[in-house]
């Protein structure tokens, strides 16, 4: 479920998600702040870009 957040919740949500799904989280703090911006113009939950991220990831 979309829900629009600030980027400071919206990053440690996704530090949460990612370190549960095994996932390797970006140092990149600038690309982090383009994908929270694509995500709120997408409305795309934390969930679907987990998701998103994990495909990537993996493969």
């Amino acid at each position: 479920m979309f829900t629009e957040t600030s980027f400071n919740d919206w990053y440690a949500q996704v530090k949460t998600e990612f370190t549960k799904a095994g996932l390797v989280l970006p140092d990149d703090i600038e690309m982090m702040e383009l994908a929270h911006m694509e995500c709120m113009e997408e409305k795309k939950s934390v969930a679907d870009f987990v998701a998103e991220s994990k495909a990537e990831q993996n493969g």
